[in-house]
């Protein structure tokens, strides 16, 4: 075994040792994983957000499983609320205006409250996750618009893009998070962790990032 590694291993137990983790523990081995997938895997990400856990993107999920790590649909991605023909005309405009389709994406947020609605949307009831989009990504969101659904829904769909469409931007992610408005990414893969593991999972998880930088 390399020096390099047995010293990695070695902060690992210390690491593990100060955030009082139990290394046999299913939630520990849980936050071991997603923290080297989130360290070798998201590394743009985590260059645009260098503290992702306190800067954190949100998304509510039909799941309790601890660690996910999911595809997004692109590309054929079928509308939960919005209807198809909306849908499209949202999409056509996206791509118009901002290059990508952005209705086919992730939907998220930096705002917790809004992240449990739909993660408890279903009967069967969620959780709510930190996101760490993996590999090239990108985003929109609007400092003037919280939900676009919402919007929407009380303004109907022109006068939501006539009013806000042109209001929309591609960078300043950090800013976005804070304000609680929603972001839409494009990523083809995102790796997921469950609020619900823990602090010490989590603040555990936050420390290997920042040792793997």
């Amino acid at each position: 075994m390399k020096l390099n590694e047995v010293m990695q291993k070695d902060q690992i137990a210390e690491m593990l040792k100060k955030h009082n983790l139990d290394p046999k523990d299913v939630a520990t081995k849980a936050a071991l994983k997603a923290a080297k997938a989130i360290a070798h895997r998201c590394k743009p990400y985590l260059r645009e957000n260098p503290d992702p856990i306190t800067s954190a993107l949100l998304r509510g999920m039909n799941s309790n499983e601890l660690i996910l790590i999911k595809n997004v649909r692109l590309e054929d991605r079928k509308p939960k609320d919005t209807g198809t023909q909306k849908h499209k005309i949202l999409n056509d405009y996206f791509t118009q205006h901002y290059g990508q389709p952005y209705r086919n994406a992730l939907f998220l947020t930096g705002n917790m409250t809004d992240a449990e609605i739909y993660g408890s949307s279903s009967t069967a009831g969620g959780s709510e996750y930190i996101i760490f989009p993996v590999g090239k990504y990108s985003y929109i969101w609007s400092p003037e618009v919280g939900d676009l659904y919402r919007a929407m829904w009380t303004n109907g769909i022109e006068k939501t893009l006539s009013r806000w469409g042109d209001s929309y931007i591609q960078d300043n992610l950090i800013e976005g998070i804070k304000r609680g408005n929603e972001i839409m990414m494009r990523c083809k893969l995102y790796i997921a962790v469950n609020v619900d593991i823990g602090d010490h999972h989590i603040e555990f998880i936050q420390e290997y990032i920042r040792m793997e930088k």
